[in-house]
């Protein structure tokens, strides 16, 4: 068999492409298409450059043409033609895409196969519900909302298969385009590791992923300066904004119970933050893909072995409690996320702990892995 794996970031830098990849090479051969893969990722048979420059006067072209609707223009590129070209005529058992604008790519792929006799599904990840993903930004909605919302009516119901993150992102693709999507949760791999024991002194915290505005961070370093005498912070973030980074270690100033550490490897999160008690999330409400957010980071603490505390977010929620792993604040103020924190007790956090590791042999992405087999499988018998 043989795979062609569609996705913007690089391998070994996106969790989830990357499992994805690990689980496709143990099937057949595979053509990777994305940005160049991160050093020490095993390579595949064949690498195909997705990437593009993203200077200043091709970003105002691109602008232009999205807020005259060129939509067709927009999402065939030169970069994106040669590739088409480059792939012409090459058989494929199945097409795996991971980003919603890559989609019409791979079904142009399809079409463009030397044996159209057989089948060759187009499945699609979706990690994002696309038609509203950066919906807080006034730039994005204005120029490329249009354009998602083309490619969801236009393209997704030619797909085969679509899979999505969670089921209040599934009921999104369901209400407005009539697709349906099957739930694939983000979990990392199994870990077998053991709850740490609980701290005598102040609850040592820890949050970790990417320093991005839009997830109102600082929201989480007013909660802990609250919270002096009460809990530590540990902060491991990558600054993919680094003024955004920088804003946050001075919202932090002084306080005594906050650190910033440096962010570790994708495949060492789980164990270097597996000392700690809680893993806290503040996620606001302020977007229909945050509202239904069911991210890595919240398997990754289950994999620690760690209590949850998080704000109100409806598929998050559902979750930790269907588990009993951890605390929900009652609403999206610092002050209701410090109070939840205050609530733990030595006891309570020992008891979401072992919850937490009773949990982690279902939250695993080993589950993942022997579904996504069966189903490829079945896709490709036709």
């Amino acid at each position: 068999m043989r795979f062609l794996q569609i996705f913007a970031n690089s391998l070994g830098r996106d969790p989830r492409p990357t499992r994805f990849y690990s689980l496709l090479r143990t099937l057949g051969s595979i053509t990777v298409c994305s940005a160049p893969p991160l050093a020490g990722v095993e390579p595949p048979e064949e690498f195909v450059d997705l990437t593009v420059p993203d200077s200043l006067p091709h970003k105002i072209r691109r602008a232009v043409g999205l807020l005259c609707r060129r939509y067709e223009r927009d999402l065939w590129t030169p970069r994106r033609r040669a590739v088409l070209d480059q792939l012409r005529g090459q058989d494929f058992s199945a097409i795996i895409c991971q980003e919603g604008l890559l989609v019409p790519l791979a079904l142009a792929v399809r079409e463009a196969r030397a044996d159209r006799g057989k089948p060759c599904p187009v499945i699609l990840d979706a990690r994002e519900y696309y038609p509203r993903q950066f919906e807080q930004s006034f730039i994005w909605r204005s120029v490329l909302g249009g354009i998602n919302r083309y490619v969801c009516r236009q393209y997704f119901p030619q797909l085969d298969h679509i899979f999505t993150v969670s089921l209040g992102l599934a009921q999104g693709y369901r209400e407005e385009y009539g697709l349906d999507c099957e739930l694939l949760p983000s979990c990392p791999y199994y870990q077998d590791i053991a709850p740490a024991p609980v701290h005598g002194g102040p609850i040592r915290c820890i949050h970790h992923g990417a320093a991005s505005s839009g997830r109102k961070l600082e929201v989480m370093v007013e909660a802990f300066r609250m919270l002096e005498d009460v809990a530590t912070l540990d902060v491991m973030l990558v600054p993919n904004e680094p003024d955004y980074y920088d804003k946050l270690r001075q919202l932090a100033g002084s306080a005594g119970n906050i650190r910033f550490l440096d962010p570790a490897p994708m495949n060492e999160i789980v164990h270097r933050i597996s000392g700690h008690d809680v893993g806290v999330f503040l996620l606001p409400d302020n977007t229909f893909n945050h509202r239904h957010a069911l991210p890595n980071k919240f398997f990754e603490y289950v994999q620690a072995r760690l209590a949850l505390a998080i704000t109100p977010l409806p598929d998050m929620s559902a979750m930790l409690r269907q588990y009993d792993f951890g605390v929900i604040a009652e609403d999206f103020t610092p002050q209701a996320f410090a109070a939840a924190i205050r609530s733990l007790t030595p006891d309570s956090i020992a008891r979401y702990k072992q919850h937490a590791d009773s949990a982690a042999r279902m939250l695993c992405w080993e589950n993942n892995d022997a579904h996504l087999r069966e189903t490829l499988l079945a896709l490709m018998e036709g």
